[in-house]
């Protein structure tokens, strides 16, 4: 955060352009962008010959009628000291506005904006006095550039910070104010309070949640809250995050944030985008918006990777489709569930995905690899991960599960899946050569995850799988 806040000083400082600047800070829900530009604005206000700071506008605007227009008359209040005339409606406003800010040196602060459309009523699209700041906090990475400002022939620079968290020491500090008011944990207290940072990862918003529900409490209730929160995420936190969720316009998009939460989290982009097209999921657009979002983020390996509380959330999005029968779920990642609804002959029309361990599928209760998949006649495509390297697809026919065949394996896939993995050694492997079926009749895709924890260097079949 100390960073954060370093890089934005030393932008609201820099003096070396006759034009103005806007910089769009974004980050997930909570993780602390409202906190950071009220910090700043109280350090530099003065600094500049007008100011304003209007906080929490897309929540606001969602809750309450005419929200824009007492926005306005706030703004305009700030910004022409008090001089208000008579006004008639939000455009009267705008144009009002827009006379003010290219008069004027400002410091503008617009927190929380959700839709361009926020932008073009609060600022117009005018431009501004040269040496103003603008800054802008939302979730979503490319919505200032679809503000009327940037349709114009209009000079401003426009910059970028995306707000990651706090780091360890940082967030222990935080924990800490809440649960014990100081900055160190109590006697006995150390490696609790570490757990529930590591749980938090730096998101400000979870760790005062957290913080403020465990104080004055003993031992064994931190323990109990600990245990609670590995198995179901903190209401409260839950609410905040899901502002970022909601903010997806399409089922595409949610269907595919929710993909990944149960099943792809750490796995490799490209691989993912080719299961999950063939799953109905349009996944070129989808990444892109949920990377805007910061619900999904991609590593230095081109791995999808998403924060701990974010995939929590997803989790318990589908949990909730049915909290007492996941095999009401439309997916299922945890092997102790999934191996109680095939044992039990549960598995409905409902489920998508399902997660197994290499261990279940040969266990004999389940009758082997030859006929676990009948047990889910939805299924048809067995998407089998025994390591990072490689991967075995089970082609079945739409109509019955007993047409299903192998289809040819590695060999097909391995240049356009695994052209990026870690680990390139692909092994060899033996199995009857049989004839891949037509799957353009397939009206759905559906997929089940068998995961190993060591890797498997021969197999002489398939069906030994």
């Amino acid at each position: 955060m100390h960073s954060s806040v370093n890089t934005i000083t030393s932008w609201l400082k820099d003096k070396s352009s006759d034009t103005a600047a806007i910089l769009t800070i974004w980050g997930m829900a909570g993780i602390g962008k409202t906190s950071l530009a009220r910090y700043v604005y109280e350090l530099h206000y003065n600094d500049f010959e007008r100011s304003s700071f209007i906080e929490d506008i897309g929540r606001r605007c969602t809750q309450q009628v005419n929200t824009l227009f007492d926005l306005q008359k706030h703004l305009l209040v700030d910004i022409q000291k008090g001089n208000l005339q008579k006004l008639h409606d939000v455009n009267w406003c705008t144009i009002k506005i827009e006379n003010a800010l290219l008069h004027k040196r400002t410091l503008l602060v617009l927190d929380g904006i959700d839709n361009f459309e926020q932008l073009d009523v609060l600022v117009g699209t005018k431009g501004f006095h040269p040496g103003s700041k603008i800054i802008i906090t939302t979730i979503n990475a490319s919505l200032t550039e679809k503000s009327g400002l940037f349709g114009k022939n209009i000079s401003f620079k426009h910059m970028k910070h995306l707000l990651e968290g706090l780091d360890e020491t940082e967030s222990l500090q935080l924990l800490c104010c809440h649960a014990f008011k100081c900055n160190d944990p109590k006697e006995g207290y150390q490696e609790l309070s570490r757990k529930v940072v590591k749980h938090c990862g730096g998101h400000p918003l979870a760790l005062k949640v957290i913080g403020s529900s465990l104080r004055n409490e003993d031992v064994v209730a931190w323990e109990d809250a600990i245990e609670f929160l590995e198995k179901e995420p903190n209401p409260d936190i839950q609410k905040f995050l899901q502002i970022s969720y909601d903010s997806l316009r399409s089922e595409n998009e949610k269907e595919l944030f929710k993909h990944i939460a149960c099943f792809f989290v750490g796995k490799d982009r490209e691989f993912t985008e080719t299961i999950l097209k063939e799953c109905g999921i349009k996944t070129t657009s989808g990444f892109s918006k949920l990377i805007d979002r910061c619900l999904v983020t991609v590593g230095r390996k081109n791995e999808l990777m998403m924060h701990q509380l974010l995939q929590d959330m997803g989790r318990d999005l589908v949990r909730h489709e049915s909290p007492k029968k996941p095999w009401k779920r439309s997916r299922l990642w945890h092997h102790d569930e999934s191996y109680d609804v095939l044992n039990q002959d549960k598995g409905t029309n409902k489920i998508q995905g399902l997660v197994l361990a290499k261990k279940v599928v040969e266990d004999d209760t389940l009758g082997g690899t030859n006929t676990f998949a009948k047990r889910l006649p939805q299924i048809q495509r067995l998407c089998n991960f025994f390591s990072k390297i490689w991967c075995l697809f089970v082609w079945q026919s739409a109509t019955t599960l007993e047409e299903a065949k192998v289809a040819s394996i590695i060999e097909d896939f391995k240049s356009q899946f695994f052209q990026d993995c870690e680990d390139r050694s692909l092994e060899k492997l033996e199995y009857e050569p049989v004839t891949k079926p037509n799957i353009s009749s397939l009206s759905s895709v559906s997929m089940v995850e068998i995961e190993s924890m060591r890797k498997t260097a021969e197999t002489s079949s398939p069906d030994a799988i």
